[in-house]
């Protein structure tokens, strides 16, 4: 007997096992699925260990712990397994144990008042968005219900259910939970909220940071920012096919690519000094956003630069103390962007982090002056003599340039205005087509993303391929400049609204005997171009005249400085009372003696 019983008790065992076995599958499925607060307690309760009786003298050893009847009552049961068969008789041979299929499920799709219901952890999503679409798996439970005449059957095992592997849900807003509602669907996100499974999973995270996608981090983001789920398609920026890819070689860029980690271009966080000193010229989602304090907020312009929207709120930047010494370098101080003090208050602060001395540039000495990478911090130095105004207002307020402002197609700006870098590095998608009708708002989003246009350009603006003899002007190569600036005097014979008379007649009336043969469409090379004239001829560097090149003499005022393919003396001298001289030779003409214009003071 005392064998028959040891033997029982071996088969029970064994018997046990598939059951088991069903119960953590189920168990795991469940596990993966993120729950809400009241759904993990739930669970948690359900699971909780109580005493047993010791097991009988001679009976294989089973688990100490079960489920007390309290914390079944109260959790939410389970998928009903199929009850084990009796067990065999008993036998000196060994006998496997059977083999149980699980029962196939069935899923229904909406609460009843019986049988399985598909809770969509979506609905627990911050407020503000609506019709977004997560493929994330739901929670899927069994909710019986006792039996009435007028109540369906409760659910057996035959109709016990899973998780499909995805399911789309729209966020609804009714069902936010008080301690977390926010403005914004990125955050910021008390501790106890259940929000953060949007972009982060505990069990089953793709890549670093627990989050659900690859590594590359704007698969993540373009999970929502795809044009289905986010208003800001910033996906469809990235893969517009009239956008080229950027060039090292000849230095044309045309986005900030969103590269995948690697040894050298690794994203570490934005809160590390990661570009300080060094050449780590990299592009991610994660070096210009902040994704848990992001929201819509709009900017504000100040005397002192235009501050952060708050697609930029948290970041870290580089601030600036300027030198008195025009031309001299700032002195940098990385902001960590960890607390609202040490995080960026003004936009160019940001761009510093790349494009300035903070970090190492990179070598200019194979490439030409139109391709030079240069320090953003010593360009927009308000004591250079002149300099488009990022962190302050412009030095020329006479009253031709308040009449040219005032003119401009897009921007509507003052002699006191500051300006942002999106206002001219931006999507080309943003640009206006017919400004009555598709206006951006200059303190609205303006992403610097992708543009068709180099250098990352809201609009068109040639600057490096020179005129040819036959090529007539056109104002569309020079919209950029349009959009602060009135075209009126490249048109026409008006010139109220320019302190130099003779803008109309260098871009668009270089005939007559004015032009010479044909040269090089090179900017770079002196002598190049014979046809009308670029902006760029006589205001090469854009940003200031910090950088102009060697061998000019120019008194760094209105932007003037000469490009590489201007020969001569190279010399302008602004006079006073709207006049001046300069010597040159340019579009196939030389100024072989002071050529005097009617220049501004």
């Amino acid at each position: 007997m005392r064998t028959n019983s040891k033997r029982h008790a071996q088969l029970r065992a064994v018997m046990a096992f598939p059951a088991v076995s069903v119960a953590l599958a189920i168990s795991a499925t469940l596990a993966l699925t993120p729950l809400s607060p009241t759904q993990s307690m739930a669970l948690a309760a359900s699971s909780a260990p109580t005493e047993t009786t010791a097991p009988a003298a001679g009976a294989a050893a089973l688990p100490t712990t079960s489920p007390s009847p309290a914390s079944i009552a109260k959790a939410t049961p389970g998928p009903a397994l199929p009850p084990a068969p009796p067990p065999p008789p008993a036998s000196t041979e060994a006998i496997p144990g059977p083999t149980i299929a699980a029962p196939l499920p069935t899923l229904t799709t909406g609460p009843s008042s019986g049988g399985a219901v598909v809770v969509p952890n979506e609905t627990l999503a911050p407020t503000g968005r609506t019709g977004v679409n997560y493929l994330l798996s739901p929670l899927v439970v069994v909710e019986p219900t006792p039996a009435t005449a007028d109540s369906p059957t409760p659910a057996t095992a035959d109709s016990a259910v899973i998780p499909p592997d995805a399911v789309s849900y729209a966020l609804a807003v009714p069902s936010l939970d008080a301690p977390t509602i926010v403005p914004n669907i990125h955050g910021p996100y008390s501790m106890g909220t259940d929000k953060c499974q949007i972009c982060h999973r505990s069990h089953s995270a793709k890549a670093p940071n627990l989050t659900t996608q690859s590594n590359r981090q704007s698969a993540l983001c373009y999970s929502c920012h795809d044009g289905l789920g986010a208003n800001t398609n910033v996906k469809e920026q990235f893969s517009d096919p009239l956008v080229p890819a950027n060039n090292d070689a000849t230095r044309m860029y045309y986005r900030h690519d969103t590269v995948a980690a690697t040894a050298t271009t690794a994203h570490i966080s934005a809160g590390k000094n990661e570009f300080g000193g060094v050449s780590n010229r990299h592009s991610e989602c994660g070096d210009c956003h902040n994704p848990h304090l992001a929201n819509a907020a709009v900017t504000t312009t100040t005397p002192t630069g235009v501050e952060i929207s708050g697609r930029l709120a948290g970041m870290s930047g580089v601030s600036v103390v300027n030198s008195i010494t025009p031309g001299a370098a700032p002195t940098y101080t990385f902001l960590d962007g960890k607390t609202t003090a040490t995080s960026i208050t003004r936009e160019y602060q940001l761009c510093f982090k790349c494009h300035s001395g903070f970090t190492t540039l990179s070598s200019n000495g194979s490439f030409g002056p139109s391709r030079y990478r240069l320090d953003k911090g010593i360009e927009f130095n308000p004591n250079n003599p002149s300099y488009h105004p990022v962190e302050a207002p412009g030095k020329n307020t006479t009253p031709a340039m308040t009449a040219s402002l005032a003119g401009g197609t897009t921007w509507k700006l003052t002699v006191n205005s500051t300006i942002r870098c999106v206002n001219c590095h931006a999507s080309s998608t943003k640009a206006p087509v017919t400004p009555a009708l598709n206006q951006p708002p200059p303190n609205g989003d303006l992403p610097m993303h992708t543009s068709r246009n180099p250098g990352i350009l809201l609009a068109k603006y040639r600057n490096r391929v020179l005129m040819g003899p036959d090529e007539a002007y056109n104002a569309g190569n020079f919209a950029l400049c349009y959009m602060c600036h009135s075209k009126t005097p490249f048109e026409s014979s008006d010139t109220t609204a320019t302190n130099f008379s003779e803008h109309e007649l260098h871009v668009s009336k270089m005939d007559d005997g004015r032009r010479g043969s044909e040269g090089t469409p090179d900017i770079d090379t002196i002598g190049g171009g014979r046809g009308n004239a670029l902006c760029a001829e006589c205001h090469f560097r854009q940003h200031s005249t910090s950088f102009a090149i060697p061998g000019q003499t120019i008194p760094g005022s209105r932007l003037v400085s000469f490009s590489t393919n201007v020969g001569g003396a190279r010399t302008w001298t602004k006079g006073e009372t709207r006049s001046g001289s300069c010597t040159l030779t340019c579009h196939g003409q030389n100024h072989d003696e002071p050529s005097r214009y009617n220049y501004g003071p």
